[in-house]
């Protein structure tokens, strides 16, 4: 809970003429959003005269693994391959569309995952001396299960349609399947299957509801470690407007003391604003059990679209992130086993202008006319630069921070599709608090950047949209707090409890009106000394600012703030 209390006065005037004061330096960034897979270039796989043509689904696995789906074209016809790379390997290609043990692969999915250093995906194929195509699911070159296979613990049923797979890291396929009795029969039962196993199935019982599972749905998410799932079904003897529900790990999924089905009244605590659960889309989930979804509510169509956490509701069609305004439905998101959630919106620019943008949390990383590093040499390019995004399952967040993402760029008259490789950092990290606007018009905006884990002793704090020329410095709480006009400063104090100055780096927002500081997490300042950050811990930080009054009187003012959860 968030702790209030009285208003103090921790940052009295002070004079920082007679200090020595640091001058600003730019705002930090994350690294540069680097092509490293474009549309044109020749095959992966090295056939003479094959270019690529598309690139989809980019997947990450663990810290390194990544991959993404390439089509080629040329004087071999159409080609389909997987190309990415094992953990701590060099990229290449994963599998390419084929013939192996007899089997012909006539096409391969677009959804695949990777697992054990292979790629785990479905593929229509023929076998010899048999007529018509089979659904299958592969790893690398090896069928693991047919279409027309007995379904392991399940008496009578063999697989019919095998669709949407996807990996643990340790290469255990997970698939949505639909059932029969006999090859080429009609479905009689649906399930959600890992490793083979089926988790969920139609007729099934659920633990927290008196409904059984009508119907599996096809929109599922498995953790990494396949420990967790999260699916879409369809509830027993509710009315159609009303039986859609999500089920986390054999139950259905409770928010605020609340289902989380069709027709549910979101509670307040869990974002709601007298709104109802209405349609869900898009799943994630990790280790741990964090999870996200997206979907709609029965609220406005300005309001209406969501991605949701744990906790509720994080994100709306119409919320402003980092100067954006999110203008639809999500196109597609990411969540990664540190739990930091990577997701991509329509945007609404404040020139009134309309684009893409894909945040880190609530902090925007890239977005529509961003220059990108076009030829590897880790700068960017300015005159190449996003035109648009792809959508649909677009993005993947690797657990070091490795944003994978896929984008039509403009080189010179030409628009081309590339897969880019971009490290955000790594945070696990989230604003908080309303900041008031200083003489620039808007509130100052505290952003962090580093590595995760408080051994690391890797954090960067940054501070943007503060008047030029404002001396400040950052200051750090483990409890996070309002206060409003501290001291009689303009802005809102996010912290409370025992928090500490950085007034040994106090800095000057310079021409840029931003400034930025390394942070040495075994000794954070606090009132009585300094404290060493420990894994498992989370740390509040703000800004603390000079500023004027409007007329020309001296005053102070702040950030908003941000909460940073150390492993």
């Amino acid at each position: 809970m968030r702790a209030l209390a009285p208003s103090v006065s921790l940052f009295p005037r002070f004079s920082c003429t007679s200090l020595a004061i640091s001058l600003s330096v730019a705002a930090g960034s994350a690294s540069a959003q680097t092509a490293i897979l474009k549309e044109g270039d020749p095959a992966p796989n090295g056939t003479f005269g094959q270019a690529i043509t598309r690139l989809d689904h980019p997947v990450a696995q663990g810290d390194s693994a990544f991959g993404c789906l390439v089509q080629t074209g040329g004087l071999a016809g159409p080609e389909t391959l997987y190309w990415g790379g094992a953990p701590g390997g060099s990229p290449g290609v994963l599998h390419v569309q084929g013939v192996y043990g007899g089997a012909t692969q006539v096409s391969l999915s677009t959804e695949f995952g990777l697992g054990g250093g292979r790629a785990i995906y479905s593929s229509s194929v023929t076998l010899a001396g048999a007529a018509g195509t089979l659904d299958s699911i592969w790893a690398g070159a090896t069928p693991v299960t047919v279409e027309g296979q007995p379904v392991a613990g399940v008496s009578g049923l063999v697989y019919k349609d095998l669709l949407f797979p996807g990996a643990t890291a340790a290469g255990d396929p997970y698939f949505f399947a639909n059932l029969t009795d006999v090859l080429g029969g009609q479905t009689l039962s649906r399930g959600l299957f890992i490793d083979n196993v089926p988790v969920l199935r139609d007729g099934q019982n659920l633990s927290n509801v008196f409904q059984d599972v009508a119907a599996v749905g096809f929109d599922f998410a498995v953790s990494s470690d396949g420990s967790h799932y999260l699916v879409e079904v369809a509830l027993e003897n509710l009315p159609l407007a009303e039986n859609n529900a999500l089920v986390l790990d054999g139950a259905v999924l409770q928010i605020g003391g609340e289902f989380v089905r069709e027709s549910v009244v979101i509670p307040a605590s869990a974002g709601g604003i007298g709104d109802a659960w209405l349609r869900f889309s898009d799943f994630a989930i990790n280790p741990s059990g964090a999870l996200a979804f997206s979907g709609d509510t029965s609220a406005s169509s300005s309001q209406n679209a969501f991605l949701a956490r744990n906790d509720g509701i994080r994100f709306r069609e119409g919320d402003v992130l980092d100067g954006l305004t999110l203008d639809g439905r999500t196109d597609a998101f990411d969540l990664n086993a540190n739990g930091v959630l990577a997701h991509q919106w329509p945007v609404e620019f404040p020139s009134g202008d309309s684009g893409d943008a894909v945040f880190i949390e609530d902090r925007v990383v890239v977005k529509t006319g961003d220059a990108v590093d076009w030829n590897g040499d880790g700068t960017l390019d300015p005159g190449v630069t996003i035109q648009f995004f792809a959508s649909d399952d677009s993005l993947a967040l690797s657990d070091a921070g490795l944003l994978y993402f896929i984008a039509n760029v403009n080189v010179g008259a030409a628009t081309v599709e590339a897969l880019f490789r971009m490290d955000t950092g790594g945070l696990i990290s989230s604003n908080y608090c309303q900041a008031n606007a200083n003489t620039t018009g808007v509130p100052a905006q505290i952003s962090a950047e580093g590595s995760p884990f408080a051994a690391d002793n890797d954090l960067t704090l940054v501070c943007t949209d503060m008047p030029q020329g404002a001396f400040g410095f950052f200051v750090t709480s483990q409890t996070q707090g309002f206060i409003a006009n501290p001291g009689g400063s303009a802005g809102n104090l996010c912290l409370v409890g025992s928090i500490g100055r950085f007034q040994q780096q106090i800095q000057n927002s310079g021409t840029q009106g931003t400034f930025q500081i390394p942070v040495d997490l075994t000794a954070l300042p606090q009132p009585m000394g300094t404290a060493a950050v420990s894994a498992g811990q989370t740390w509040n930080f703000s800004t603390w600012f000079r500023d004027s009054d409007g007329m020309g009187g001296a005053t102070s003012n702040f950030s908003n703030g941000i909460e940073i959860q150390f492993l």
